[in-house]
Order: structure tokens, then sequence, then C-alpha cells
């Protein structure tokens, strides 16, 4: 190509004055063919490379990737694609070779400036990565640790080459493994999740830490998990300091009220024993009396026996339309005897939760029987489930008397109902319940028109994770 005609001078003199050094080498490596810039990748004028075997300009070229890969191509006659560090230059090309009818063409593309915006971004998370004040860790698809940061040692206690390769069981304490294993498996389809469990560090102390997973995504196929653990320990020990200081004055509140309940029974009968002692009344005429205030101490000491009842902390996906349906059904008689209409509509076929069974159909049982005790006179009670984004909206609307303005605002403190022969105690309940699964309950109501109950409460998916 030194000497070419004058229609194709024009391209000859394009090639020769492009940045990128070009040349074209024979199959035994002869140099046919030079620009401007292959002068200077080699650091020789073009004479000194020019018809000569390019492995021997400059020395020690041979056996280089740049070479190896030139043999590749002459043997499978296929083009080729590759990065190239130049250490006499200390500049990374990308380069491409060509192959046709026996002549070689090899394009050298400088991208020293990428690869130091890649190599100073790989810094940066590195440095993220290595200096971050919490526990981040990257997992393979197992759950065994491919990576852990310095934090990691400082919380768990347990060096880099201890935890390497070894499974996240290692840290997780044995009552929140199952768990664990749930959030993991969701995460692997592609979902964060969020959740706090108990760890043991290698001293054997018990930590309580935020767990923050997400996945590694390459060409939309999840590689690896990527953590961060947070030791929330302090949190912890404060908020429950605060949540005892809550208790004892809620105790004090609660035991007001119990004595003030209890005691309105006991001075009725302890006013009507002192009458019959007297003789002033015949005792047997005033059974119903006595029984009626009785009642009313043990209906108090039952609800309270509830309230005071430990749940079983065991926790499973349950589809909440079941659920519904089966509370409904135990009403039925009830609500016939009554001349109430129940009715239970679910728009969709599931609604998953990840939560204790028991509590959740206490929850429904305390609600359901509110609604149908105040409806004196009969009417229609609807149950209804919805989804709303990430939740669960369950709707429960009697036809009863309504609750009164001023009581409706202490809805959920013991004490405050309607009933005549209430204590407040089971919505309270409730209320707890749903807090416990960072649900929220919202009540709307007009006196002699009825009451709505709408319960929120964040889905599990079983493709994904619990929205914590």
């Amino acid at each position: 190509m030194d000497k070419v005609d004058g229609k194709d001078r024009w391209l000859n003199d394009f090639i020769d004055n492009l940045h990128d050094p070009f040349f074209i080498l024979d199959e035994h490596g002869i140099c046919k063919y030079l620009n401007k810039a292959t002068e200077k990748l080699f650091l020789k004028p073009r004479q000194s490379i020019l018809k000569k075997v390019i492995w021997h300009e400059p020395k020690m070229m041979t056996y280089t990737s740049l070479y190896i890969k030139f043999q590749e191509v002459i043997s499978t006659g296929e083009n080729t694609q590759f990065e190239l560090f130049f250490e006499r230059t200390l500049t990374w090309y990308n380069v491409e070779i060509y192959s046709s009818a026996n002549q070689y063409a090899v394009h050298f593309h400088n991208i020293t400036s990428s690869k130091k915006k890649i190599e100073r971004t790989m810094q940066c998370c590195n440095s993220l990565f290595d200096y971050h004040p919490d526990a981040v860790h990257c997992l393979d698809l197992k759950g065994n640790f491919l990576a852990v940061n310095k934090s990691f040692e400082e919380i768990f206690g347990y060096t880099e080459d201890e935890a390497l390769n070894r499974n996240f069981r290692l840290v997780v304490h044995e009552d929140d493994l199952e768990r664990t294993l749930y959030h993991f498996e969701n995460v692997k389809n592609q979902i964060p999740q969020n959740f706090d469990i108990t760890c043991i560090t290698k001293q054997g102390e018990k930590k309580s830490i935020h767990i923050t997973i997400t996945p590694v995504i390459i060409n939309k196929n999840v590689v690896a998990v990527f953590g961060i653990a947070q030791d929330i320990s302090d949190q912890i020990r404060a908020q429950q300091t605060h949540i005892k200081s809550e208790k004892l004055s809620f105790i004090g509140e609660l035991a007001a009220g119990i004595a003030h309940e209890i005691n309105n029974p006991l001075t009725t009968i302890k006013g009507f024993l002192q009458l019959w002692k007297e003789g002033s009344i015949y005792y047997p005429d005033h059974y119903s009396i006595f029984e009626s205030e009785l009642d009313r101490i043990a209906l108090l000491s039952n609800e309270l026996l509830t309230l005071g009842k430990p749940l079983s902390q065991q926790m499973k996906i349950i589809d909440i339309a079941v659920v519904l349906q089966e509370v409904t059904r135990l009403f039925q008689k009830e609500a016939e005897l009554k001349n109430i209409d129940i009715s239970c509509n679910t728009k969709e076929n599931t609604y998953n939760l990840f939560c204790n069974e028991v509590q959740i159909k206490q929850l429904f049982f305390n609600i359901i029987e509110n609604g149908i005790d105040a409806m004196d006179r009969g009417g229609k009670l609807v149950i209804e489930a919805t989804l709303s984004n990430n939740e669960v909206v369950i709707s429960i609307s009697d036809e009863g008397k309504g609750i009164p303005p001023e009581i409706l605002n202490r809805i959920g403190e013991p004490f405050y109902t309607t009933k005549e022969k209430g204590t407040g105690l089971g919505l309270m309940v409730c209320y707890g319940i749903v807090n416990q699964y960072n649900g929220e309950i919202n009540v709307t109501s007009r006196i002699n028109s009825g009451t709505t109950f709408s319960i929120k409460l964040p889905l599990a998916n079983t493709s994904g994770g619990v929205n914590d």
C-alpha cells in the first residue's frame, strides 16, 4: 500500500492521519503498511518497521497477547477483538484484528481514558465497600460469603479469612434462621429485602441486626446477593427502655381502670348484702342483680386473661381470603338468629400474608363480633378484601348504631366502648396485632348509620419478599 494511484490516495491519507495506530501484516507478521500513529506506538520510524517482521520490532513482542491473538486469527480465519496494555507507553488499547486474503489489518484504539474512569469508579466502590460502617458483604446463591468488609469483623468477630466460603448460618440465631432463609429465597427472585433478626457473634454475644439484601443482576440473571448488616442493638435497647417506661405508665392507667370497673359491681353486691343482713330486703328476690354484677366481674376477668395470654409467634404464609371466609362461617348462625345478613367478598384469588394465623383470626373475630353486637335490629354486615399497591385492605362494615365522636377518637384504648357490658380490651388487642405487622386501622362511623373498620396489612409475595 506504499504506492497507490490517485483515486485511492485520499483513502491512504485518511488512514495515515488517523489518531489510532493502524497497520497491515501478512501471515508471517511482515508489515505491509503502517500509518503515522503506528510509528508512535512502537517508538520507531516507518523505515524501521515496514517490510520487517513486526514481532522483532520492538524486541520482546513475541509471545505477547498481541502475538498470540494474531496467531489465533491465522489459525481460525476469524476476526478478533481484545484489550491490551502497552507497557512502553503505559496505554490501554482495544485491539481489533481483521483477516482478508492472507492479509491482516490491525487497529489499535486508545481506551486509557475510559479505563481510568472505570478504575476510579472501582476505587470508589471498593472504598465504599471496605470503609462502610456497617457489615457489607456479598453472598453466592447458596448463601456462602464471597466477600466481607472490615466492619463485618468488628460487628460479628469473624475475620475475612474465617468468613469466606462459609454460609450465613454462621452468624444467624437459630430462632431466626427459617425467616432469614425465607427472605434469602425471595431476594433470588430479584426483589430486595429488609428485615430485623438476632445474630450471634464469634464470642457468643447476641446482637440485633437490620438486614438489607439486594440481588446482583447480570444479563437479567441473579448471580449473587449483596447485603448490608446494621447493628441496631443500642437502638433496640433504647426502644425497649422507652417501651418499658410506656408500659409502666399504661399499667398504672389500666390498674386504675380495672379497679374502677371491678369496684362498681362490688359496691352493688356489698350494698345489697348489707341490706340483706339488716333484713331490709329478701335475698332470693335479688338473685338476678347479684348474678348480673358477678357476670360483669367474670367478663372483665376473662378479657384480661385473653389480653395477657402469650400468643404463638409461629409465622407462615396464609391467605387472608381463606381466613376471612373461615371466620365469617363461625358467625353465620348467630347472624341468622339476629336477622343479620353477613357476606364476605374477596375480589382476588389470594392475599398472602406472612404472619401468625391465630393472631390474624383473633383480629377479625373481635371486629366482626363488635359489628354484630352493634346491630340490635338486624341489618347487613359486609366484609371485603381488596389490593392496594403492596397491601391488602380489609373493610368490615355494619349498619349498627354507630360510635359517638368522643369515643371514636379513643378507640383502641382500654375501657372506651359503646357496649353496655364491654371493656374495650378486645379492640386494644386488635390495634396491637395490626401494629405488630406494620399495618394500619382506620375507623369511620355515623350515629344510627353504622361503622366501618378499614385494616391495611402489608402483603408477602410468594415470589418475592415481605414488605417490611
